[in-house]
């Protein structure tokens, strides 16, 4: 539990600079993907760089409201890996000496390494007569897109199916994001909707994307395509989501992109 204890004589002048900073790491690492760091108390946040480090100033420790004393949860968050957080105390507004995992200057000592719930890669499908990544859309009547998930904890996922039938369920939500110009358009099956499904530790799943491309309204270009894919952790703090972006984040659609994800994307060059 943390308190405030007021600090009537406070002057910002005997104030000093106090940060945490450290190396995290991500088992079974498929790409580069930031760590998103955020402190509950101080509500602030940071990602960590291409080689796994943060730093993140604490620099409203001691105001003149008062000081934070108590225990100051960190979190560390990508999306498709477990939660995981640290403990640093504090007395008076600054680090206490008597730390479990963090130094006393605010070095993360314990060792953090997400452990990865899923791995997801996606990729088209292409016939005999068409190897090519590249797709003239005049010439071809649907395109054949796979999302294939590795299961490496027990989890629950979530995706976009047009349920045609009780046992019939048709994939849909794939996002194609203009590499060049940053223009985002998202193919749907009509009337889809965000089911849920929950799958063992070692399992492996395929789901076939039928794409068709007289209904893709969509400019000639260079596109990362991204099928829509929620990993489900109920451990996640409102306050960490808020500071990442807002559960617009959750949505398919342009905020889903800054979600901080290890998926590997396929790329297509359209034509007309």
């Amino acid at each position: 539990m943390h308190s405030c204890t007021s600090n009537p004589f406070w002057d910002d002048s005997k104030t000093r600079e106090i940060k945490i900073y450290g190396h995290i790491s991500l088992d079974d690492q498929d790409k580069d993907v930031p760590v998103f760091i955020w402190a509950d108390i101080f509500n602030l946040y940071t990602k960590t760089d291409k080689d796994g480090l943060f730093s993140l100033p604490l620099d409203n420790s001691q105001t003149q409201m008062g000081n934070i004393n108590g225990p100051v949860q960190v979190y560390f968050y990508v999306h498709n890996y477990i939660l995981d957080s640290a403990t640093i105390f504090f007395t008076d507004g600054d680090f206490s000496s008597d730390q479990t995992e963090f130094s006393n200057d605010g070095m993360l000592i314990k060792n953090i390494s997400l452990r990865k719930l899923i791995s997801a890669s996606s990729y088209f499908l292409f016939d005999q007569q068409n190897q090519s990544p590249d797709i003239n859309l005049n010439d071809v009547d649907s395109l054949k897109f796979i999302l294939t998930l590795d299961i490496h904890h027990d989890t629950d996922i979530s995706i976009n199916n047009k349920v045609v039938s009780h046992h019939d369920y048709l994939p849909s939500g794939i996002l194609f994001n203009n590499i060049l110009d940053g223009f985002l358009y998202t193919y749907r099956l009509p009337n889809d909707q965000l089911l849920t499904y929950g799958f063992s530790k070692g399992e492996s799943i395929d789901f076939y994307f039928d794409i068709v491309c007289d209904s893709l309204q969509i400019d000639s270009g260079d596109y990362e395509v991204i099928p829509f894919l929620l990993v489900n952790q109920n451990t996640i703090p409102l306050g960490l989501l808020e500071a990442l972006g807002g559960l617009s984040l959750f949505d398919i659609g342009i905020s889903y992109l800054q979600l901080p994800k290890d998926f590997i994307y396929d790329t297509l060059k359209i034509s007309h």
